[in-house]
């Protein structure tokens, strides 16, 4: 094969290889909603031998779970059709107050909580026993499939508040902060707006690597593969 012709032949296979490599990482880059795994039980924080317990004053509804697999209303995080799907405590109206204790520091990123349900109210986040803050919180998400036509609950990074300012308002929280904590408090509102009742939530960040499409894989390997032909080929001349 004279020069001219491996030339070409190595430009084609390179073309092949940016290719499938620039779809791989397109897929990567993609902004599929983070699975979390919703709990109102002590337990482990996934993926660590992190011990955590859960106390709750004020549920005077206790936990509930009945919302079915799911996903936030932007998009941010998903839970799965596993049972429960979606745990929470539930408040009748009255001031509740959840505290979260990890047995050791664990990062702001694995942990998501918010309220649910709430109206014309203010709550408040904090944390203890490390380096995170309120200001750390920078994934935030309305779950409007849950609630009433007057919007999400915003939340404030500076001073870690919550507000509704209408019926039924919720909000998802989280992080992409490697600050730790020891300790989270959301000390919610007392108004639901009605009989249905509010609730407070916890869950746990379960980040996942999606596979990477056929086609990406093919043209990838198959430039690959393309190449080290050709340099066999030409080493055997």
């Amino acid at each position: 094969m004279g020069s001219r012709a491996v030339g070409k032949s190595i430009r084609v296979l390179s073309a092949f290889i940016l290719a499938g490599a620039g779809a791989l990482a397109a897929g990567g880059a993609g902004a599929a909603p983070i699975p979390v795994e919703m709990t109102t039980a002590d337990g482990v924080v996934p993926g660590t031998a992190t011990t955590y317990s859960i106390s709750v004053v004020g549920d005077d509804g206790g936990p509930r779970n009945i919302f079915p697999a799911d996903t936030s209303d932007n998009g941010v995080w998903t839970w799965p059709g596993s049972n429960p799907n979606f745990p929470e405590f539930l408040s009748f109206g009255q001031a509740e107050t959840m505290t979260v204790t990890f047995s050791a520091p664990v990062p702001l990123s694995d942990v998501v909580f918010g309220i649910n349900s709430t109206s014309a109210s203010a709550s408040t986040v904090s944390f203890a026993g490390g380096s995170a803050t309120t200001g750390d919180v920078n994934l935030e998400d309305t779950l409007q499939i849950y609630t009433g036509p007057t919007g999400g609950a915003t939340y404030n990074a500076g001073t870690g508040s919550i507000t509704a300012v209408g019926q039924d308002q919720s909000v998802m929280l989280g992080s992409t902060s490697a600050d730790t904590l020891t300790s989270l408090t959301l000390a919610a509102g007392a108004s639901d707006g009605g009989a249905d009742g509010y609730t407070v939530f916890l869950g746990f960040d379960q980040p996942v690597v999606a596979a990477p499409e056929p086609t990406s894989l093919l043209l990838l390997s198959g430039g690959l593969i393309g190449l080290g032909l050709l340099r066999r080929r030409h080493l055997r001349r």
